[in-house]
């Protein structure tokens, strides 16, 4: 958490954007309920009963962004649909109408939402940045697996940084280049 938070001081001080993205699954179907099929997976997996709907319905315990990285007035909020921030939403258009090229990610977890939302956006051609230790995952082996797998051949899905070496770039840098987020 501290380190998400230094991530967002330091972005403010330079008066750059930042977004957030909480997750509201169903909200493009118009259900906040699983499938039949999610449900059926889900119960053989493990999960008890009365688990059948989503973990973070808008408004549910959790769903929340915490307080020390809540939007201030003008950043963007882009509610997410899916496990990445693209499908059902308007993030790439947003991006694009500012010039923004350049992403910085972060956020929980690194292997569901994180990770999809950064290949989405290595795909539809931005540059991207993983913030390694900004990033909660439930197994540190996971966790060290999805950051190996943006830095593989060469850095197919972008790069990575902590958040001191990105701080550090940030705040010792005079000026940002616009497209920058």
């Amino acid at each position: 958490m501290p380190n998400r938070t230094y991530r967002k001081r330091a972005r403010r001080c330079k008066e750059e954007r930042c977004y957030s993205n909480p997750y509201s699954p169903g909200l493009s179907r118009g259900s906040s309920r699983f499938s039949p099929f999610r449900r059926a997976r889900k119960r053989f997996q493990g999960a008890k009963p009365g688990a059948d709907g989503p973990p973070l319905r808008r408004g549910s315990p959790g769903w929340n962004i915490i307080s020390e990285l809540a939007p201030v007035d003008g950043e963007p909020v882009v509610d997410k649909r899916a496990n990445g921030a693209f499908p059902g939403t308007d993030l790439a258009y947003i991006l694009r109408a500012r010039s923004i090229e350049y992403l910085a990610f972060c956020g929980n977890t690194i292997d569901v939402c994180v990770h999809t939302t950064l290949r989405d956006a290595n795909d539809r051609g931005f540059e991207c940045l993983l913030l390694s230790d900004c990033c909660g995952c439930v197994d540190p082996d996971l966790h060290k697996a999805c950051v190996d797998m943006v830095k593989v051949e060469g850095g197919v899905f972008g790069c990575v940084a902590n958040a001191a070496t990105f701080v550090s770039a940030i705040l010792d840098t005079p000026k940002i280049d616009d497209n920058v987020i």
